[in-house]
């Protein structure tokens, strides 16, 4: 808003009857003018002469958020016209005309507030805070707190529908629209340990008897070979079968037993019994060997894909592998924060029976900084385990199979070295070993 202030000083008031010639006179008398100002902006120029006939004129040009909002006059009146003042004397004022322009700031409207929304959820089994939808200013970040309940663990964490890594805390950074970010937790399924076939410790001898009679035989000592090809012999190498009298003596009559079958023509579970005779009296029992066409059990890397280090430069690779799990070595040497790396496995059964198989893994040395953080994920069938190295006990179960058929078992393995890796882990060292074991399955 800009007003204009007009003034003029008369000493007196005169009546006067002027000749022709006295009026042009003062229609021409040449009137000078000063101007003055404050705030931010310029007049030019800043001063001048006119006359009744032909006023003074200059520019008042405010700066940048600045604006005319008063122009004081003495001695005269003024006209505004965008950013020209014209200065018009009063015709009965014969001394300097001042005028004096104020610029003040213009009112700048603040600038919007800009913000999204962060839709955070989770599964049972644990608690993430804050959770629901939570408001957070452009460009801002949200981290949140991931607590598993006990028993369960964090199966998976998605972020706008992609699979991230978080351990305790997840931050979502830079958000420039909305996100959703969703956690799964999943429980933890114990582990079945392998199956060992019972041990029985021979009884302790007795005092001999008179005429003791054979009672019964039983193998006290399994036999140190109990798996064959077929078409080999029986080994009872390491066998110890005890003969226990009605006296309640035993003795070992390992020596003396004879062995049927003496050679074995089938695969899969086989019965041997075992006969021996004292006295007339015959007495029997039996174990059970497994007789298969070849090795009975293996373990393939069938593929290898990823991402590795060449030089100095990231390429990524897809390999179709048939080598032996024992035969193969990971490369993963120049890994960097980011890079993943995938093995699947065939768990083959050959055996003739079922097997309960775990994958494991054994011998981890190398940085400490650098287990905390390198994570391996392995799915089986409908099961999924994902652990960084330093929550893998040495020699420990990571991933029980299952039970595993005569159709081989299918297992997917990824080495992640998160993007969120500190640049401290860059140039260390990690080493480990990645193995699977199997045993007959409990009342296969």
């Amino acid at each position: 808003m800009m007003t204009v202030s007009n003034g003029r000083r008369i000493a007196a008031l005169v009546v006067v009857v002027l000749l022709a010639g006295a009026g042009l006179l003062v229609l021409l008398y040449p009137h000078q003018t000063d101007v003055s100002y404050e705030g931010s902006g310029s007049v030019t120029p800043d001063e001048g002469t006119g006359s009744v006939l032909f006023p003074f004129t200059f520019d008042a040009v405010p700066d940048d958020g600045w604006e005319v909002s008063d122009v004081h006059i003495h001695g005269g009146s003024v006209s505004v016209d965008g950013d020209t003042v014209t200065v018009s004397p009063d015709p009965l004022f014969f001394d300097t005309i001042r005028v004096h322009v104020v610029f003040s700031e213009t009112d700048v409207p603040e600038p919007p507030v800009v913000t999204h929304t962060v839709t955070v959820t989770h599964t049972s089994g644990g608690n993430v805070s804050p959770s629901g939808t939570v408001t957070v200013t452009d460009g801002g970040s949200l981290v949140l707190t991931i607590v598993p309940d006990s028993g369960y663990r964090v199966s998976s964490v998605t972020d706008g529908g992609t699979a991230v890594s978080a351990s305790g805390t997840y931050t979502v950074s830079d958000i420039t629209g909305d996100r959703e970010v969703h956690v799964v937790f999943s429980k933890i399924e114990p582990v079945t340990p392998p199956y060992i076939p019972p041990y029985n410790p021979p009884s302790p001898p007795s005092p001999p008897a008179e005429d003791p009679v054979l009672s019964s035989i039983s193998v006290t000592t399994w036999p140190t070979k109990v798996t064959y090809n077929a078409g080999e012999r029986f080994d009872p190498t390491g066998m110890v079968v005890t003969a226990t009298y009605g006296d309640n003596s035993t003795e070992n009559v390992t020596s003396s037993c004879n062995f049927t079958p003496a050679a074995f023509a089938e695969k899969g579970m086989q019965t041997v019994t075992v006969s021996y005779t004292e006295g007339g009296v015959t007495k029997i029992c039996t174990l059970s060997v497994t007789v298969t066409d070849g090795a009975g059990f293996s373990v393939k890397v069938v593929s290898y894909s990823g991402q590795r280090n060449e030089n100095g430069t990231v390429k990524d690779f897809d390999e179709t592998k048939n080598v032996d799990l024992k035969n193969f070595t990971l490369n993963t040497s120049g890994m960097v924060p980011g890079m993943t790396q995938k093995l699947t496995l065939s768990v083959i059964n050959d055996s003739g029976h079922e097997l309960d198989a775990y994958l494991y893994v054994t011998d981890v040395t190398g940085d400490q900084e650098l287990r905390e953080v390198f994570t391996i994920t392995a799915v089986s069938g409908q099961t999924t385990v994902s652990k960084t190295v330093s929550g893998i006990s040495d020699d420990g179960e990571f991933l029980s199979l299952g039970r595993v058929g005569t159709s081989p078992a299918t297992v997917e393995v990824t080495l992640t070295f998160p993007s969120t890796a500190d640049n401290s882990t860059m140039g260390k060292t990690l080493n480990f070993g990645l193995g699977v074991f199997a045993a007959q399955a409990v009342g296969a």
